[in-house]
């Protein structure tokens, strides 16, 4: 789950709904509230339901990026890798939008870039428009001017006063705003080469990325599945186009999944160790680091470009993928190759690749789970066709990797 920082300045309407949507199979979890006002209501609630809270005021005289830098270093203290605002009534700086670069998220009552700024609700009933909404967006240095990540529209009723329109925006509001920070922290939307980008599954493949949203982002563990007389097998995330090193655009085999679409004995189960292991995305690259690769699997050690060392978490990934795979009775896997995680004949190691496989396909190996890439997935599904008759759970007498274009 993706640790957030709730900035507030009030009574924390839009707090509470995001409370109440961090409690059912949510990829967020509220790691912190920070008011830069004493005493308000969101405090209290945030303190109620057990969240950490804090009041950081600016004090007459300070600088901006004095009281930024120390707001900067509580949030992160807390772990926190996503910044929403929920009536805050401060107008961010340079200091801490780097700090969080595009990853804070704003709740506005209205259609922006209609009525940007203080008291948009009224501006709109002035206005005399037909149709009002609000609309979550990127914060950026401007006053409502950043990009929008959703917005939510309704025809206003005739003689709705300002005060009722009001109510009708903030009810959409506390829908709007804890779906739209859900689906930002699952990737489904994210601000890439200076533009929104909106990841949507094709509809034959959202069964299998709302599984793999619950339990990869949300860390629910999945139910193991009733016998319904088909096969699993599983397949790499980034392969079914998912958002997981990059956002999986790139990497997508579409014929790998219309093959096992027209499989109907066959369903899939979407899988990825870095996105388990919570290493982000996007985030940097990792690879191993050892130099002998003889020693890469007794004592491995893998780090991302930056030098933190990710092996524990990783391998511990790894090993909880490998165990829902075998509840799951899966009798081959599909993994992306040139993966530091699930590569099958191929791994990236100080800056080059080597011939070895990665710890996932090692450990499906093990399992007696067969392993292919894409680059050979005509083989293994030629190996799933000859191997269906097989009894759940024992992949026949032909077990181990396969990797390679062999």
């Amino acid at each position: 789950m993706t640790p957030i920082g709730v900035l507030v300045s009030g009574r924390g309407s839009n707090l509470a709904a995001l409370i109440a949507r961090s409690r059912r199979n949510c990829p967020f979890r509220i790691a912190c509230v920070i008011s830069d006002q004493p005493g308000v209501a969101a405090l209290e609630l945030a303190t109620g339901a057990g969240i950490p809270a804090f009041c950081h005021e600016k004090t007459p005289g300070r600088k901006k990026s004095d009281f930024e830098a120390e707001l900067v270093t509580r949030l992160r203290e807390h772990g926190v890798e996503v910044v929403a605002l929920a009536g805050y009534m401060r107008i961010l700086g340079r200091t801490l939008l780097e700090a969080f670069p595009g990853r804070v998220l704003n709740i506005h009552p209205s259609l922006l870039p209609a009525f940007p700024g203080l008291h948009a609700q009224e501006q709109a009933h002035a206005a005399g428009v037909r149709v009002a909404g609000c609309t979550v967006h990127l914060v950026d240095a401007g006053m409502d001017t950043g990009p929008i990540l959703d917005q939510v529209a309704f025809r206003i009723p005739d003689g709705l006063s300002a005060d009722d329109l009001s109510l009708r925006i903030l009810e959409h509001e506390h829908r709007l705003y804890p779906e739209t920070l859900a689906r930002f922290c699952r990737h489904e939307l994210s601000w890439t080469d200076g533009q929104v980008r909106v990841f949507s599954p094709p509809a034959s493949l959202g069964s299998v990325w709302e599984a793999f949203a619950d339990s990869h982002w949300a860390g629910v563990e999945p139910v193991e599945p009733s016998d319904d007389g088909r096969t699993t097998v599983a397949v790499s995330a980034c392969l079914c186009g998912f958002p997981c090193r990059w956002d999986g655009r790139d990497r997508q085999e579409p014929a790998l999944l219309q093959a096992l679409g027209a499989r109907k004995e066959l369903k899939i189960l979407a899988i990825c160790p870095e996105v388990l292991a919570g290493l982000g995305v996007p985030r940097p690259r990792i690879q191993f680091e050892n130099e002998d690769p003889d020693t890469l699997f007794d004592a491995p050690a893998i780090r991302n470009e930056q030098g933190v060392d990710v092996t524990e978490v990783l391998l511990r990934a790894v090993g909880r993928i490998t165990d829902r795979c075998a509840r799951f009775h899966v009798r081959a896997a599909f993994l992306k190759e040139n993966s530091p995680s699930c590569g099958t004949h191929r791994i990236p190691c100080r800056g080059e690749r080597i011939v070895a496989p990665g710890p996932l396909a090692l450990r499906l190996g093990a399992a007696g789970i067969r392993t292919f890439s894409e680059e050979n997935f005509t083989q293994g599904l030629e190996w799933l066709d000859a191997n269906m008759t097989s009894s759940p759970g024992s992949p026949g007498p032909d077990t181990g990797t396969d990797g390679g274009k062999s």
